[in-house]
Parts: structure tokens; C-alpha cells; sequence
């Protein structure tokens, strides 16, 4: 899944050199939101969802 939205993300840049890496990690957040947002459902309030995301991302070792 990660692939194929790193791969749409370089091509909206027209596949210009030295993005790849930075295509990837905004590739892994999408899909991590997504998976979060389905996780958490939609009648969470926006503002809890975020919440639990950054924390969650912040807790994630290095």
C-alpha cells in the first residue's frame, strides 16, 4: 500500500530526482491517518482523532 502511494506522489512531481525518500514518509502518514481514521470512525470528534494521531506518532520510538 505504501508503494503504490509513494508512487502516485512521485509522479504528481513528475518523477523529478531526490524526492523518493520524502515521497515515502509522506506516503506512510497517509496511510497511517487512514488507517487511524477507520480505527477511530468518523463519529469521533475531528479534534480527539488528531489528538490520539499525535500522540501516537510521538510515542513511536526512533
Amino acid at each position: 500500500m505504501i508503494e503504490i502511494a509513494a508512487y502516485y506522489l512521485s509522479r504528481k512531481r513528475d518523477f523529478e530526482p531526490g524526492g523518493a525518500e520524502a515521497d515515502w514518509l509522506a506516503a506512510e502518514r497517509a496511510i497511517d491517518i487512514m488507517i487511524a481514521e477507520r480505527l477511530f470512525g468518523r463519529s469521533m470528534a475531528p479534534e480527539a482523532r488528531a489528538e490520539i494521531i499525535r500522540n501516537a506518532l510521538v510515542l513511536q520510538p526512533d
